[in-house]
């Protein structure tokens, strides 16, 4: 059983791999926002799933200083989810040199983002949900505070 699963795993990851680009990061927007080179161009990528505090709220500093963290000068792999009619990509980040972990996966982990409920539809957004649930008990990130204001929100 532990080896069929870890095969289906690595047969996914290897496929995620082929349909994902390359790029290297070169700014972090804020909490769930990134500006990536590609080719010599720069392209601005959204974190799929995610819903970080914005800059100017509560945890929003917090939030970007954390993504920074993870992902300052990473060289990335980016599967995009979806790309909008303005062509803005929302796209799962693959850390290269963090055996291919999700940054995604990883903010909401470290309590710097909430997911979004109403634009997360893949299987893996049901893991992100219970990773969220986590860091709210265990108060990390922006879940210090009992009810964080949603990023949409402005005070």
């Amino acid at each position: 059983m532990k080896r069929t699963l870890t095969g289906i795993l690595a047969f996914f990851f290897l496929t995620a791999s082929a349909w994902a680009w390359k790029a290297r990061v070169i700014e972090i927007k804020d909490g769930d926002s990134i500006l990536v080179r590609v080719d010599g161009e720069a392209r601005s990528v959204e974190l799929y799933g995610l819903d970080a505090p914005e800059m100017g709220q509560p945890y929003g500093r917090e939030a970007r200083k954390y993504t920074a963290a993870l992902l300052s000068t990473e060289n990335v792999d980016i599967e995009t989810v979806k790309e909008d009619e303005d062509g803005k990509v929302y796209g799962m980040v693959h850390m290269i040199f963090k055996a291919g972990r999700f940054a995604n996966e990883e903010i909401v982990q470290g309590g710097f983002a909430r997911v979004d409920e109403e634009n997360c539809d893949l299987p893996v957004c049901e893991d992100w949900k219970r990773y969220q649930g986590e860091a709210q008990e265990a108060r990390r990130g922006m879940w210090k505070d009992w009810r964080p204001l949603p990023s949409w929100k402005k005070k």
